[in-house]
């Protein structure tokens, strides 16, 4: 099979990509990855990334997106167990009544994705 390897170029266009987006010069990451997940998960990260930079969605929309209106709760579970965070923007997901949620992070990083964003 194909391994990773340090230093290969799909690691090092990756990280350039991600040092640009935190720097603020790119609003998007656009790399291969291979995402092993379960199928709902899966559903709720990748719909996760058409959500446009600068923009928020709540945990219940998230779930209407994947057609399943009642798994807000599923959906921060899914989010929760992010492999891949800013590839699968789930810091762009807050509660309902507008507070900022959980994020594996912390808090702190979560603000500063957003505030980031915000910033266009």
């Amino acid at each position: 099979g194909v391994g990773v390897r340090e230093g290969s170029e799909y690691n090092r266009d990756a990280k350039e990509k991600i040092l640009k987006y935190l720097e603020g010069k790119s609003q998007s990451l656009d790399f291969p990855v291979i995402h092993l997940n379960s199928s709902f998960r899966k559903k709720v990260l990748e719909v996760e990334r058409n959500i446009p930079y600068g923009e928020t969605r709540s945990y219940g929309e998230v779930a209407k997106m994947v057609n399943n209106p009642r798994a807000s709760r599923a959906v921060g579970s899914a989010n929760a167990k992010n492999p891949l965070p800013l590839y699968f923007p789930c810091h762009r997901i807050i509660s309902s009544n507008g507070s900022l949620g959980g994020y594996g992070g912390g808090f702190g990083v979560k603000k500063y994705l957003l505030d980031l964003e915000a910033d266009i």
